[in-house]
């Protein structure tokens, strides 16, 4: 639409979206993929951020840590948003990084090593949709999402999923992670 992809826009047009599903009071359920672009390398501030980039000559940590800064801000004005909605009981928050990152460029591989694929997930909601509050340290990866969301939307199937249900029991009695990565799988 002619507008720059920085994560406010990205944001802003997210909750546009919300509230258009809202004013339209259908009943139906939202889902809704609002993917950042900040927090990719090379790390660089966008125009609307209100401040000035560190320069490109500045190590990666400082420009990766101000890039972070401002998309936590801008999810930060999702998050009040959400929380300002009739149906925020009703509502179901998944926060997600797609990959890590090496920080020491020289180190730098595209196989799926723990540097490179080791992130977290946030899963936020009311207790009776999501559960009480709890930490899962056991391996996961991106491919439990699928199954994971299915079951947070009252399908319970069986599914062709390579993964399975975060909050259900594993498949096949202990957790497994897997990474996809343009080097290899593991």
């Amino acid at each position: 639409n002619g507008e720059a992809p920085t994560d406010r826009n990205i944001l802003e047009r997210g909750i546009g979206e919300i509230r258009r599903h809202d004013a339209a009071a259908s009943g139906t359920p939202l889902f809704e993929f609002i993917s950042t672009y900040s927090t990719h390398y090379p790390f660089r501030l966008p125009e609307d951020a209100g401040e000035r980039p560190l320069p490109t000559s500045e190590a990666l940590e400082p420009r990766y840590r101000q890039v972070l800064t401002y998309t936590d801000r801008e999810i930060g004005h999702l998050l009040s948003y959400l929380e300002s909605r009739e149906r925020r009981d009703r509502t179901i928050l998944i926060v997600l990084g797609d990959h890590g990152f090496y920080m020491d460029l020289r180190r730098t591989s595209g196989l799926p090593e723990n540097d490179n694929i080791w992130t977290t997930a946030i899963i936020a909601g009311p207790e009776r949709l999501v559960g009480p509050p709890r930490r899962i340290l056991a391996p996961a990866s991106h491919v439990d999402m699928l199954p994971t969301v299915l079951a947070l939307v009252g399908d319970r199937r069986p599914s062709a999923a390579l993964g399975s249900d975060l909050f259900g029991p594993p498949r096949n009695g202990m957790r497994s992670a897997m990474a996809v990565r343009p080097g290899g799988v593991r």
